[in-house]
């Protein structure tokens, strides 16, 4: 079996298949586990995480929509490690033409 990465990353972590992987990736072993997600502190999918385990999530605010977001969230990231080894991506952008 392959070793699981010790840092790993989940954008849109709060729920669905984010949220799964997030959990998957605990349960396997994975150290710390970035949640990223539009209102991380409030999102009862992460607030489940944490209880079941701890300080290995660590819960970023991220808009994908939003520039400063996304600078806010690397910034974040990077304040407590230096590598990042897995990043998956669950969110997405709904652009009605508008």
């Amino acid at each position: 079996m392959t070793p699981l990465p010790q840092t790993a990353e989940i954008v849109g972590a709060s729920r669905g298949v984010g949220n799964a992987i997030a959990k998957r990736l605990l349960e396997r072993g994975c150290d710390t586990v970035f949640c990223a997600s539009r209102d991380a502190v409030r999102a009862t999918g992460l607030a489940a995480l944490r209880k079941d385990f701890g300080d290995r999530v660590v819960p970023v605010d991220l808009d994908i929509t939003n520039d400063d977001s996304v600078a806010e969230a690397a910034s974040k990231v990077a304040t407590h490690t230096e590598q990042v080894d897995w990043i998956v991506n669950t969110a997405g952008l709904l652009h009605d033409g508008e």
